[in-house]
């Protein structure tokens, strides 16, 4: 059966108004008159024009902060609203998985389909890409035992400055059939898809996103490729979760019920479990 892609884009126009909350996670800065671009844990990125940074200099990151634009995506002002938490821990829920994780293996490409016609769609429209995959690739673990990945896909620099895009990254659940994976993005699709396939729903250019094993394989390499390809396990959520995998080996390891609950309240309407 043909697959159709949803035609919702990520570069669409925004649908946050002038102003939103979020966590800044790193400043890309411009070359030669180039925008700045900031790029915030949800996956959005704002312009900042070149001779505009030293309004923004003192930014933080583990800060929340409410954020201003104008209609181009340009940034307009900041307010940081409060500091990273202290002492709020996160619950271990009982959906424990030890090392070394091991996705499960369908043998069959229906099983792959029966899992994405089972993934829950009274999904928010404004909630974030990584709420949804993470719900999804919990509910699907704890009913049917199932371990999926997921599979972000990362836009870089030089991609976001010549294509004016809104987002630095995608993501979504990932399973094999057999040695073949199979993205599993119930957001824009209406079925299982071979990883180009859904690549290329996200890229103008249409070029192939390397696989990479690292996250800085991505941080690191921001001209030369539009796009990267990186897998992880179900339990990792944000790009930040990935980097400290691999600086500090401190990825997660099991569901928590604080990631459960702020990603049903985001993603999805009545929120329950």
């Amino acid at each position: 059966m043909k697959i159709i892609l949803v035609m919702l884009l990520l570069s669409s126009p925004l649908v946050f108004g002038s102003s939103f909350f979020g966590k800044v996670s790193n400043i890309s800065w411009g070359m030669n008159q180039e925008d700045h671009l900031l790029k915030l844990d949800s996956g959005r990125v704002i312009f900042i024009k070149n001779n505009k940074i030293e309004d923004f200099i003192n930014l933080k990151m583990e800060v929340y902060y409410k954020i201003f634009i104008d209609n181009n995506n340009y940034l307009k002002k900041l307010i940081p609203i409060y500091s990273k938490v202290i002492g709020l821990e996160s619950q271990v829920d009982e959906y424990f998985m030890p090392k070394p994780f091991e996705p499960t293996i369908l043998k069959e490409s229906q099983q792959a389909k029966n899992i994405f016609l089972r993934m829950r769609r009274n999904y928010k429209n404004s909630g974030q890409c990584f709420n949804r995959a993470h719900i999804w690739s919990f509910e699907e673990f704890k009913k049917y035992k199932t371990k999926l990945q997921k599979v972000f896909l990362f836009f870089t620099d030089r991609y976001i400055r010549l294509y004016r895009f809104h987002w630095w990254f995608h993501v979504a659940p990932l399973t094999y059939v057999g040695t073949l994976p199979r993205v599993l993005d119930r957001r824009y699709a209406t079925g299982p898809l071979h990883l180009k396939s859904w690549s290329d729903f996200f890229m103008k250019s249409k070029r192939s996103c390397p696989l990479i094993n690292n996250y800085s394989d991505y941080s690191l390499n921001q001209q030369s490729q539009h796009c990267f390809l990186m897998k992880s396990s179900m339990y990792q959520i944000i790009p930040r979760d990935l980097e400290k995998l691999e600086l500090y080996g401190e990825g997660k390891e099991y569901f928590t019920k604080n990631d459960l609950d702020k990603a049903y309240k985001d993603a999805f309407f009545m929120p329950s479990r």
